[in-house]
């Protein structure tokens, strides 16, 4: 019983939720059926809140308990449950339709104001609903009048008619009133328009169906519907993009690439003829347009002049924009810049990439403080690009107020020995980041592959690279990696071809180090050919050695 669905979605709910849940179990309004049973189970598991596992919860216990004289009191027991699961889902779906309450003394502003929006939409969605309700009747009573009339020239008076269109003019102005969206959450943010959609479609319903009706309400409904539809569309699409990007979602070879790839040719075709006709270029739907537009450009000549297309858009939408949305928009950007220079390998990219990290570190700071995986990524891309005193001065003066990660310390560790070692100081980088088993205690897997290939360039430099240590590094990293489950197969990859590259390198290295005139054209060629034939981490490094072996 511990594990059932009643008390998992128990447990979900707070203390003030769980007491009016009391109020709906004890009214036979919603418990008409066992109320005796239900009312008693319930008061029973209500004893164990909130973590509901004491061992007097367990199915065989509660069911001896409650139906001891039954012949299968297991059998009693799961309809009893049935019953209570029936009640505690019907008081969710009230809660969430007529959430006006605010009982918490605790809540933040954002959170008082959410909570004040979400009623404000359940009384929406109530108004719609009663809008249903008069357009139904009154069709019903008008198309009645219709077929009893002998006289239809004169026309009656029906005030009764006036009760729609009020009602409709009502909504209208409470969901139009405001496009400024920056406090809502993803959910209200949807609900928004969608809302306008339904209210719409209302309207368009009573006029189909109103005999004596002489006009037709059919595009403003499709209007809306295309808005909601664009915003949801084209705001999933985007991040679907970002996401296979990122982190391959869909294996190449899947059905589920090939009905991505169609969907978004389909969604390109869609944009273009949006653009190409001017429609519907509400600032929303535009700005995910040019969104859209940048994401699947290839050409980063066309990239640049998309991007200046676009983002004078979302500065202008972005203090309307919820901060979800926002914060999405912003990772898919940097996502974009980043999956193109892994792509390109043209540094333009990473330079737009950078630039972007830079305005965002503002805000970070000016906000809550610098999350660690953003400091790590900046400083590692102040690195790439040759910028070694603006990684330093970032460092200096960011590394001790860094938030939101658990493992700060070996954040700063890494980002310090890097710059260390850029600065051709290894014994310095390998003294500060320590031995292979300390940084073995790091749990973020993509913390820890940073940290293992910055070891081997690391020895790399201090030509220790071919001991019987570094062997034992590359052994336990890569048995690490090839483990992991969290690492998706094409990131193993990248990280494990470092490992092999850098080794057979390094053999290159030092038979350039035991004969300075040896001809090493054709062992450099098949190496840069294996450099070639996939994705690799830290590729820049390995084209750097690379290039000093082939001067």
């Amino acid at each position: 019983m511990i594990d059932s669905l009643l008390i998992k979605t128990m447990r979900l709910l707070n203390q003030d939720e769980l007491e009016t849940l009391h109020l709906f179990v004890a009214t036979p309004l919603f418990n008409d059926m066992r109320p005796k049973d239900t009312r008693e189970l319930f008061e029973y598991i209500k004893i164990y809140y909130p973590e509901f596992k004491a061992q007097e919860l367990h199915r065989e216990t509660v069911a001896k308990h409650f139906f001891p004289d039954h012949r299968n009191p297991d059998s009693e027991l799961q309809r009893t449950m049935a019953q209570l699961l029936n009640i505690v889902r019907q008081f969710i779906a009230f809660m969430y339709v007529n959430n006006t309450r605010n009982n918490s003394k605790t809540r933040t502003n954002q959170a008082q104001y959410e909570l004040s929006l979400v009623s404000n939409l359940n009384q929406v969605r109530q108004q719609l609903a009663l809008l249903r309700f008069y357009s139904q009747r009154l069709l019903l009573e008008k198309n009645n009048e219709v077929a009893e009339d002998v006289n239809p020239g004169k026309r009656k008076e029906r005030k009764a008619e006036n009760i729609f269109q009020n009602l409709y003019n009502e909504l209208k102005k409470t969901l139009y009133e405001s496009d400024d969206f920056s406090k809502d959450n993803e959910y209200t943010f949807n609900d928004r328009f969608y809302f306008r959609f339904l209210l719409e479609q209302e309207k368009a319903f009573l006029s189909l169906n109103d005999k004596r009706s002489d006009r037709i309400y059919i595009l403003e409904a499709i209007e809306e519907l295309d808005r909601y539809y664009l915003i949801t569309k084209l705001d999933y699409m985007c991040k679907l993009i970002y996401f296979q990007s990122m982190v391959d979602l869909y294996d190449k070879q899947s059905e589920e690439f090939h009905r991505f790839t169609i969907n978004k040719v389909v969604t390109r075709d869609m944009v273009k003829a949006i653009h190409a006709n001017n429609y519907l270029q509400s600032p929303m739907v535009s700005l995910y347009c040019h969104l859209l537009d940048l994401l699947l450009e290839d050409n980063p000549d066309e990239a640049y002049l998309k991007f200046n297309d676009f983002m004078p858009l979302f500065l202008e939408q972005e203090k309307k924009l919820p901060s979800s949305q926002k914060t999405g928009i912003h990772a898919i950007l940097r996502g974009f810049w980043l999956s193109r220079y892994r792509e390109t390998k043209d540094k333009r990219f990473l330079e737009r990439l950078h630039s972007l990290q830079l305005d965002h570190m503002k805000q970070y700071v000016d906000m809550q403080g610098l999350p660690g995986s953003f400091f790590q990524n900046i400083i590692l891309g102040s690195i790439k690009l040759g910028k070694l005193d603006l990684a330093n001065h970032i460092f200096q003066t960011y590394h001790d107020k860094l938030t939101g990660e658990q493992q700060v310390n070996w954040i700063v560790s890494v980002c310090r020995s890097s710059i260390l070692l850029q600065e051709n100081r290894p014994k310095d980088a390998a003294d500060n980041l320590n031995h292979y088993f300390n940084y073995g205690e790091i749990t973020d897997i993509y913390l820890y592959c940073v940290a293992a290939t910055l070891d081997v360039r690391i020895r790399y430099a201090l030509n220790d690279l071919d001991s019987d240590e570094s062997e034992r590094l590359i052994h336990t990293a890569s048995t690490r990696i090839r483990r992991d489950s969290l690492l998706p197969e094409n990131r193993k990859k990248e990280r494990l071809r470092f490992f092999t590259l850098a080794k057979s390198l390094y053999r290159i290295k030092e038979r350039r180090n035991m004969d300075k005139r040896a001809d090493l054209t054709k062992d450099l060629a098949a190496w840069k050919n294996k450099l070639d034939e996939g994705p690799v981490v830290d590729w820049e490094w390995l084209e750097e050695k690379f290039a000093e072996l082939s001067a």
